[in-house]
């Protein structure tokens, strides 16, 4: 965070552009052009004493917060603008890409419950389905018996086991990857936020580099291929492989 070498910096910077507008005013005054310093440094002098006007900027100075002191030095103010812009950048990038996956997994929970509803049961009311091979599982994945497969009274056209591995495993990587994507938008976005914002401890400039190479480099790393989506059902896979982070701009 910010230390006395970044307000050291601060200083050097607004002291050399104090005396350069300093310089300007004297070349256009020695040319007999209006420099308007009469006004800048006398407008409300009659009015106010010397005293007046320091305790007037001690007070001013004393209610700013670390990070608007900061602020007011145009090289930290540029980059901290450029920072917080990526931040937005990302943070609306992350809630359009959530709000996907969350129409997503109400249309796969509703596949799910359809499988659910169509599945074989046995007596006790326990859903069952056959896999390709002609084995049988409990919704849970236990294998059933022989003798409890000769009870169960078979529907046409009920979902096979693969079919519900494939809506299940859509319901659960969904899931997932909601979760993932919150804990991004905690973790690191609102760690970001909360560090640009921060009154009395704000970044420095090597804080402020750090925080968009973070940015950056978890957002790349948010949406690589997920081997778990290709387990889903194709128009799972289609859909969710479709939802990508964009580009952060440079």
């Amino acid at each position: 965070m910010t230390n006395r070498s970044d307000f050291e910096a601060i200083a050097d910077r607004q002291r050399e552009a104090q005396q350069k507008k300093d310089f300007d005013d004297h070349q256009n005054s020695m040319a007999g052009r209006d420099t308007g310093r009469l006004k800048r440094t006398f407008t409300g002098a009659a009015s106010r004493g010397p005293s007046d006007l320091r305790n007037k900027l001690s007070n001013t100075t004393a209610q700013m917060s670390t990070l608007d002191m900061l602020l007011t030095d145009p090289l930290f103010a540029a980059r901290h603008a450029t920072v917080s812009d990526l931040l937005a950048q990302a943070e609306n990038s992350i809630n359009s890409a959530l709000a996907e996956l969350q129409n997503e997994i109400v249309r796969v929970r509703g596949n799910l419950q359809d499988t659910l509803d169509n599945a074989n049961r046995l007596p006790d009311g326990t859903r069952v389905f056959r896999d390709a091979d002609g084995n049988v599982y409990t919704e849970a994945g236990r294998l059933v018996g022989a003798e409890e497969v000769g009870a169960i009274e078979w529907k046409e056209n009920a979902p096979l086991y693969e079919d519900f591995l494939r809506q299940k495993n859509a319901v659960e990587t969904l899931v997932e990857k909601i979760e993932r994507l919150m804990r991004f938008r905690i973790d690191v976005l609102g760690k970001a936020r909360h560090q640009l914002n921060d009154p009395d401890d704000p970044p420095s400039l090597d804080d402020l580099d750090e925080i968009e190479k973070d940015i950056r480099e978890a957002s790349a790393r948010i949406f690589e291929h997920d081997e778990a989506i290709e387990n889903t059902p194709e128009e799972t896979h289609r859909r969710v492989s479709n939802i990508k982070l964009p580009l952060l701009g440079n």
